[in-house]
């Protein structure tokens, strides 16, 4: 079927976008990956916000996701780079984010984190284990079943947390105490194949915490 010679105009037009999204998007992606500090961050997320209601983009779309994915790393490695010592004005500026990576995003960021370090799992038996950092690291959760005090054969599971894995949490994602902690018992779900929640929280009492090395370092 031959195209009419009136529609030739709006189809290069067509293509012309096209080409332009593509080589608009490709630049962005490289400019994200090429950033050295966290204001740098910040001034490409404000040009993909543009990109994205130029193009309307729509948060299903893979640019978005992989714009969203690549934030995400960026923002841990960049963290790393300067210090988890940041100033609060890093925390505050997380809003300019707000476009690409929603709250409801935190879980996904959070475990990809958590997935890339060296955990081990050690089982102490009857449905019970520990999740240490690295082979010879210390044990910064705990999984352990206790039985109710006042309804017979009544038991249920609880998940303990090293602080200083919440710490880590917290200042390298600018999260608060409770949203650190939600999002770390959602990874152990997915990973250990609970249905664990703030609920079933409690404070890991390390009694070795003078030798600690911490799991980042």
């Amino acid at each position: 079927m031959t195209t009419p010679p009136e529609q030739w105009g709006f189809l290069f037009k067509g293509v012309f976008i096209n080409m332009n999204k593509r080589l608009h998007y490709t630049g962005l992606v490289k400019k994200l990956l090429s950033c050295e500090n966290m204001m740098q961050l910040f001034d490409v997320i404000k040009e993909i916000n543009g990109f994205n209601k130029k193009y309307l983009i729509s948060p299903s779309s893979e640019e978005f996701k992989k714009f969203e994915t690549i934030i995400g790393l960026m923002k841990i490695k960049l963290r790393h780079k300067q210090g988890i010592t940041e100033s609060k004005n890093y925390i505050i500026s997380e809003n300019q984010l707000k476009f690409i990576v929603e709250n409801n995003k935190v879980d996904t960021l959070v475990s990809k984190y958590l997935d890339s370090q060296d955990w081990r799992t050690w089982d102490i038996g009857d449905g019970e284990f520990n999740v240490a950092d690295g082979e010879f690291g210390k044990d910064l959760i705990r999984l352990r079943i206790q039985y109710s005090s006042t309804i017979p054969d009544k038991y249920f599971d609880v998940i303990y947390l090293d602080d200083r894995l919440v710490t880590k949490i917290i200042n390298i994602f600018g999260l608060d105490n409770e949203i650190a902690i939600k999002s770390i018992i959602n990874w152990f779900n997915q990973t250990y194949n609970t249905e664990l929640t703030i609920k079933d929280f409690e404070w890991l009492d390390n009694d070795e915490e003078n030798d600690y090395v911490d799991f980042n370092d």
